[in-house]
């Protein structure tokens, strides 16, 4: 469908964000669903990032995908935020109503959905759920298994102060010392990076996995690389390893129904994603 005067405008704003695979995803959405709509990718900058949002909430596009390092931001400039929202304290979408801006956060729904749907009896494993990290994706994480009645989530962030802070504000868990993290490994049941450490361009996370049980499962929310250093040391480990592609395609179909209306179908999605990233490791290797 070519542009014209009438398609709407929507995206994802974020440093870096060229990475970002939620073009692919929700332009095969809008073409599926025949909405008059395209979704581009905006690079800010911390000095920049509340003009390009209010820009385009002026200009009349339908709404925003935030991802690092401005899910607070986005919260904090919104003209009024979902309970969701607000209870995480950071926002990963901006929906512009009429020139105002009302903020949400998909990402816990969409990774309690992808952790239900691919280990459907994790809750059955005992032990908790460890959260690595304490930025926009851990708190929407950490407050939707709380309010799922999830028992024994622990945060751990490199600055012990992070961890207590966002234990407080989402009203529960326990939180862990980075440097005592691989102590309490015997007593999760899931592990949790939500770091963007792993993501292509950021340096590998590396840990020490042997504390975990062996009925364990080892989510990752990233999802370039597809197979990251975390993965491939769970796996050698007979460990169940998700990567974060669910989450991207579960919490963008949540985001894509407040832009326009209409819940997508999450298979055409992930299989326009599948397709892209075939198609670069094609170009990258050459074949």
């Amino acid at each position: 469908m070519r542009p014209s005067a009438s398609t709407r405008l929507a995206g994802v704003i974020g440093q870096p964000v060229r990475h970002s695979l939620s073009p692919v995803m929700h332009n095969a959405w809008c073409a599926a669903h025949g909405i008059d709509a395209t979704y581009l990718a905006f690079d800010a900058t911390p000095e920049t990032f509340e003009t390009v949002v209010r820009g385009l909430a002026a200009g009349g596009a339908a709404g925003v995908n935030v991802t690092v390092p401005f899910k607070e931001k986005a919260l904090a400039l919104a003209d009024s935020a979902t309970a969701v929202a607000g209870k995480c304290g950071a926002a990963n979408t901006l929906v512009f109503q009429n020139g105002a801006i009302l903020a949400d956060n998909t990402d816990g729904a969409g990774f309690v959905a992808d952790l239900q749907a691919r280990a459907p009896d994790w809750q059955s494993v005992p032990g908790g759920v460890m959260i690595l990290g304490a930025g926009g994706a851990a708190r929407g994480i950490a407050a939707a298994l709380l309010a799922e009645g999830v028992a024994g989530v622990m945060i751990v962030a490199r600055r012990s102060e992070q961890a207590a802070a966002l234990c407080q504000h989402v009203g529960g868990g326990q939180p862990v010392s980075w440097a005592s993290l691989e102590s309490h490994l015997p007593a999760v049941g899931v592990l949790v990076n939500a770091t963007p450490r792993g993501l292509r361009g950021h340096d590998p996370l590396m840990l020490d996995l042997s504390g975990l049980r062996p009925d364990a499962t080892v989510y990752d929310t990233v999802y370039i690389p597809r197979e990251t250093a975390l993965l491939a040391t769970a796996r050698a480990r007979g460990l169940r390893a998700l990567d974060g592609l669910g989450m991207l395609v579960g919490q963008g179909a949540l985001a894509f129904e407040r832009f326009f209306h209409v819940h997508p179908d999450l298979a055409v999605g992930a299989a326009a994603i599948e397709q892209h990233s075939s198609e670069q490791s094609r170009k990258e290797t050459g074949l």
